[in-house]
């Protein structure tokens, strides 16, 4: 009775040697048969030049009783599946070699975006800068401002003050109007001054004479007269402090004689006259 063809590479296959016990130190990488890889080494075809002649492709023992125990019906979809695996491996390998185009513009693209926004990112370090540099010298300014202000603030106060102290009081006399300055003031009290001895002198004098005009038959005595003087126990005497008011009289003529001249004038006229008046 001939032999069908599964019988056959049964008994022409090797068989496979019996499963050992697996131990608790045998790892089962050993046991698949990967010679202690963990994983599936793929073959160096890239570094190692005519890899599959130097090392040409051998198949398990097990794995070839495997393949030919398969069913004819088994092993065509086995095949079908692989060839369609191979298939996808090509068109993902074209697929992917056109895409790599696309990422190589993309990549450009992206390069080019980038160089663009650190250029743009420099731009705006250095206008960060200048404003910085603009707040800093605003505040400087703003910090002179401020004291400007606080300047002016006492100046108007000093001015206020200043004001204050130089307005008018009630009664003032007419002569302290419209000064500003101590020396304004002291060159109106010189005046005043001045004035005052010199209308005193002029009163004096004038009353002697009219005195003598009055009298012309009576030779009157004036000499120890004086305008300071006082009649004291029976005689005139002159106090001492006014002992020098002759002396004073004459710097104040010395010091606002340019103004005075005409003043002066006058009362040499009226003088002239009242002795005129003596005489006749």
């Amino acid at each position: 009775m001939p032999k069908s063809d599964k019988e056959y590479r049964e008994q022409r296959a090797p068989r496979p040697p019996p499963a050992k016990r697996t131990r608790e130190e045998d790892s089962p990488v050993e046991d698949a048969g990967m010679g202690g890889c963990r994983n599936f080494p793929v073959p160096r075809c890239f570094t190692v030049d005519r890899f599959f002649e130097k090392y040409p492709p051998e198949v398990f023992e097990t794995e070839r009783a495997a393949i030919l125990d398969q069913e004819p019906e088994v092993r065509r979809q086995q095949h079908a599946r692989d060839m369609a695996a191979m298939v996808r491996m090509v068109s993902s390998s074209l697929v992917l070699g056109d895409e790599r185009e696309t990422l190589v513009k993309q990549l450009d693209t992206a390069r080019t975006k980038h160089e663009r926004a650190k250029g743009r990112i420099n731009q705006l370090e250095l206008v960060v800068d200048d404003l910085r540099e603009k707040q800093k010298h605003w505040g400087d300014q703003l910090d002179e401002h401020r004291k400007r202000g606080e300047d002016l603030d006492a100046a108007r106060a000093e001015i206020e003050r200043l004001n204050a102290v130089m307005a008018p009081g009630e009664n003032e006399h007419k002569a302290a109007e419209g000064l500003t300055t101590r020396a304004d003031l002291v060159k109106v009290i010189a005046q005043l001054s001045h004035d005052f001895v010199e209308g005193t002198e002029y009163a004096f004098e004038n009353a002697v004479q009219q005195i003598k005009c009055l009298n012309p038959d009576v030779e009157l005595v004036t000499r120890g007269m004086h305008v300071n003087g006082q009649v004291q126990d029976g005689q005139i005497v002159i106090p001492a402090g006014l002992a020098d008011s002759d002396e004073e009289e004459d710097d104040a003529e010395a010091v606002f004689e340019e103004g005075h001249e005409d003043g002066q004038d006058d009362v040499n006229e009226q003088e002239d006259s009242l002795g005129n008046c003596i005489s006749t």
